[in-house]
């Protein structure tokens, strides 16, 4: 544009250094916030359940002393101040997926990630999680798992923070009966098809603009 003098600049060269140097300072900046994303003790596994819908499963290379049993091991993994600190590391794994799938210009995948049920009752924590996808890229394309019970004893959380523009995807349970209504504020339902929700699910399909997903 300058070359075609469609814009004219005095000091071309002093403009030209300036550019360099933001350009670099630039690069150096997104080289280094990459580079707090990547870790070798965890990544995640993609696992598809609906058409371009992924779920995220988080796996660990962290080496534990043979000295604990895979018992002791699984329960510590598990147990739910572990769970909750998972989420985190889940959370922003799944937003570096999206900012990559964005540099590479592909927005037709969606990701789902789980919240813990724990985190209902922590409020700054739960709030703290949530701020991870808090912005228009992450919001569009990572859903949030919640079971039925969840969402029924935390409706009003749930449904603030979709009116703050998340996304939610409710896995039904047995505390499901046949309220209907309750589920068309998620765009996904996740469902086993061996259970009896499954089939109260599929007698009223036709009145859902939610996609079914078998489990």
């Amino acid at each position: 544009i300058v070359n075609d003098q469609v814009v004219k600049i005095d000091d071309i060269d002093e403009v030209k250094k300036a550019l360099k140097e933001w350009y670099i300072n630039f690069k150096t900046k997104k080289e280094s916030f990459y580079k707090t994303l990547n870790t070798k003790d965890f990544n995640v596994i993609e696992k598809r359940v609906y058409r371009k819908v992924y779920y995220l499963e988080l796996e660990h290379d962290i080496k534990i002393s043979n000295l604990y049993s895979e018992y002791a091991i699984n329960k510590a993994y598990n147990s739910s101040i572990i769970n909750e600190d998972k989420a985190f590391i889940k959370y922003i794994l799944a937003s570096s997926i999206i900012l990559e799938n964005a540099t590479n210009l592909d927005f037709s995948k969606h990701y789902i990630v789980d919240l813990p049920e724990t985190l209902f009752t922590k409020e700054k924590k739960l709030n703290r999680l949530l701020n991870a996808l808090n912005n228009t890229l992450a919001k569009k394309f990572i859903f949030i798992k919640i079971t039925y019970h969840d969402y029924i004893n935390n409706k009003d959380v749930v449904n603030k923070f979709i009116n703050d523009g998340y996304f939610f995807v409710l896995e039904l349970d047995s505390s499901y009966s046949d309220e209907i209504t309750e589920l068309f504020l998620f765009p996904f339902i996740m469902v086993r098809e061996d259970s009896e929700e499954y089939d109260l699910i599929m007698k009223e399909k036709d009145r859902l603009k939610s996609k079914i997903i078998k489990l």
